[in-house]
C-alpha cells in the first residue's frame, strides 16, 4: 500500500493486488495451455479496461507488472501469468 499527499483534505491510497492464473499442462499440449493462458489474461484486461472504478468502488484501477513463467506445483507442469491490479482510492483525511 501507499498513500499520496493529493490536497489539505484528501490523500490518494493505491492497493496493489496480485493476480495469478495458472493453466495445468497434463492433459493438453504446451501450446495450448499457452493460448488459454494468454486468452484468460486478455479477457481480464479487457474487463478492467471496460470498468476502471470496480463498479465506482476506486478511483481508478489498471493492471501492471506482469510476469509469466513456468511451474510444477506438486508434480504437475504449469504455466503461470501474474499480474499486479493496482487500485487508486481517494481517501478525505478531513472530517
Amino acid at each position: 500500500m501507499s498513500s499520496v499527499y493529493e490536497d489539505t483534505a484528501n490523500n490518494y491510497r493505491n492497493f496493489v493486488f496480485q493476480i495469478v492464473i495458472v493453466q495445468e499442462m497434463n492433459q493438453i499440449s504446451r501450446g495450448e495451455a499457452m493460448d488459454i493462458l494468454l486468452n484468460c489474461f486478455e479477457q481480464m484486461i479487457d474487463a478492467f479496461d471496460k470498468d476502471w472504478t470496480l463498479w465506482w468502488v476506486v478511483q481508478m484501477v489498471d493492471a501492471t507488472n506482469g510476469e509469466f513463467g513456468e511451474i510444477d506445483m506438486e508434480k504437475w507442469p504449469c504455466l503461470y501469468l501474474s499480474s499486479n491490479l493496482n487500485c487508486r482510492v481517494l481517501v478525505p483525511i478531513t472530517e
